[in-house]
């Protein structure tokens, strides 16, 4: 029962679906937990090692001042480094650099991703003025890194309450789930008055703490 509920969390969408099938597979195999684990070990090293140091958006103003020092013109710096930091997905703003679209209208488009309002601004700026600018991607590298960085920290300090939220929040939703797949709820709530009124206070105490933790993370990250 608890694996056809980690399945249909997974093909729902409530919880992510490699996630999901690994603690099923867990659950049924046991012997396979050292694989997944294994497995989870190597994908979190890839992860952090393609994410340092600073994140994608470090990465592009990185690229891009080392292409304004190696004497290419502002136009292609952007266009390669938009071709350069593939997690960015820029392939679009590099065509219309590369097309002699005005700059401008690449600064516009590169505006779409928050983490690049900032570089947008300084190719608007350089544009009108036509002053070098690869200073300017070296500040915002380094503010770049510096705010990965404190994320991380930030993750890695709040992954025991997170945690801990999860299983408090997440094993009475299993319970109902379960309660209510084996008929145990509706079987309850058959009994008359006082089964309706168990599950009534039940469901209303069990959603009161969600929104209460909630309410509480929401306000912690802010």
């Amino acid at each position: 029962m608890l694996t056809l509920l980690l399945v249909a969390l997974s093909a729902g969408g409530v919880v992510p679906l490699s996630r999901g099938l690994a603690l099923a597979a867990i659950w049924e195999q046991p012997f396979t937990s050292g694989l997944i684990l294994i497995g989870g070990c190597i994908w979190a090293w890839r992860q952090h090692r393609r994410l340092r140091p600073g994140g994608s958006a470090a990465a592009f103003h990185r690229t891009v001042a080392a292409e304004l020092r190696a004497g290419r013109s502002l136009r292609l710096a952007v266009a390669g480094a938009c071709r350069h930091v593939a997690d960015l997905n820029l392939v679009g703003v590099a065509r219309l650099a590369e097309s002699g679209r005005p700059l401008e209208e690449v600064a516009s488009k590169l505006a779409h991703d928050s983490r690049l309002s900032s570089a947008a601004t300084a190719l608007r700026v350089a544009s009108m003025t036509g002053g070098s600018v690869a200073v300017v991607f070296d500040a915002l590298t380094a503010e770049a890194v510096d705010e990965e960085t404190l994320r991380m920290e930030q993750r890695a300090l709040t992954v025991q309450a997170r945690l801990s939220v999860a299983i408090v929040g997440g094993f009475p939703l299993c319970v109902l789930a379960l309660q209510l797949l084996s008929g145990d709820l509706k079987r309850l709530i058959a009994r008359g008055p006082a089964g309706v009124a168990l599950v009534t206070i039940g469901v209303s105490l069990l959603t009161s703490g969600l929104m209460a933790v909630a309410w509480l993370i929401r306000r912690a990250r802010r």
